[in-house]
């Protein structure tokens, strides 16, 4: 599925920015999810919490707080991961039990407002720069 994720990226997008992971079911759609931060979880290590924007396919754009899991790429090559493993439907609904935002500039705007004035305010050098 990544090939297919990033041939839709445009030139404006936050994927370009930070970390993102396309995760969930490969099979059902509705049970899908793009996790996305403006931290470079590779330079913040594994075990850093950090601030994500989720998404889910059946709509609708979710501020949540994730672990970072180290992983070993089928390279051998080591990374940092956005979220520690979720094996299940459970394990996703965690990330989008809070307040729901219908649009993506209203979730960014939340997740920025986090960076800057809240509990992540150690990351707000991490937000994208606006052309």
């Amino acid at each position: 599925m990544l090939g297919q994720v990033e041939a839709q990226i445009g030139d404006d997008s936050l994927l370009k920015y930070g970390t993102w992971a396309y995760l969930g079911s490969t099979t059902e759609e509705t049970k899908r999810y793009l996790f996305w931060t403006s931290v470079d979880t590779n330079e913040v290590g594994a075990g850093s919490k950090i601030p994500i924007i989720v998404s889910r396919c059946g709509g609708g754009y979710y501020i949540a707080e994730s672990k970072t899991a180290e992983r070993t790429d089928k390279n051998g090559d080591i990374y940092v991961a956005i979220a520690d493993h979720i094996y299940n439907e459970y394990g996703f609904s965690s990330y989008t039990n809070g307040k729901r935002y219908d649009s993506l500039d209203d979730a960014y705007a939340a997740y920025s407002k986090l960076i800057t004035d809240g509990a992540y305010n150690i990351y707000k050098d991490t937000l994208p720069v606006k052309k």
